[in-house]
């Protein structure tokens, strides 16, 4: 995995940059969601995660495809923001007692990645609309959505298991949105 310290000069390159660092978080959401589920008490939450492995997995899959196609550079470039969440989430989880609290602690930092993971496919998806790479941009619309239905899904398990922590608290998105995410 390399450090990326070179200008960045147009869109296409600021493009590139962004799906190599989205391969890094993909490849190490995939290591670390596992983290997360084995520490989780709630089978619904373990399962969850499991999946979510997986749709990882598909992703940095897909994400390398892409690249490929762009006929760039293929080697990920260090994502320093997942890395930092779950390096604070471990500190937490580790920490968290009773299996209830460790679940919420469990939950909460698997809706950050989420969130995070939906701005960052959006941004990517806009700067291929606008490099007219429209393919491209299907394939990153899809993640977005799988990344909202991902967290929706999380958020669900919330409302479950801390009932503070209902849908309309996790996502920030307008009920029509919502209603399209669960449709999808």
């Amino acid at each position: 995995m390399k450090l990326l310290n070179e200008k960045i000069l147009d869109l296409k390159a600021l493009y590139v940059k962004e799906l190599r660092v989205l391969l890094s978080a993909e490849e190490m959401i995939a290591i670390k969601t596992q983290y997360l589920a084995d520490s989780a008490a709630d089978r619904g939450l373990v399962d969850t995660l499991e999946n979510q492995v997986e749709e990882s997995e598909a992703r940095a899959k897909r994400l390398r495809e892409i690249l490929q196609h762009v006929g760039d550079e293929v080697q990920p470039v260090k994502c320093k923001v997942v890395y930092a969440l779950f390096d604070d989430a471990e500190d937490i989880i580790k920490n968290a007692e009773p299996d209830g609290v460790r679940d919420a602690a469990v939950l909460a930092a698997a809706q950050r990645v989420k969130h995070f993971e939906i701005a960052s496919y959006g941004s990517v998806r806009e700067f291929a609309r606008a490099l007219e790479r429209k393919q491209e941009a299907e394939l990153l619309d899809e993640a977005v959505y799988d990344e909202g239905r991902a967290e929706l899904a999380l958020a669900k398990i919330g409302e479950r298991i801390n009932p503070a922590a209902g849908p309309k608290n996790s996502l920030n998105v307008q009920d029509g949105d919502r209603t399209k995410l669960e449709n999808r």
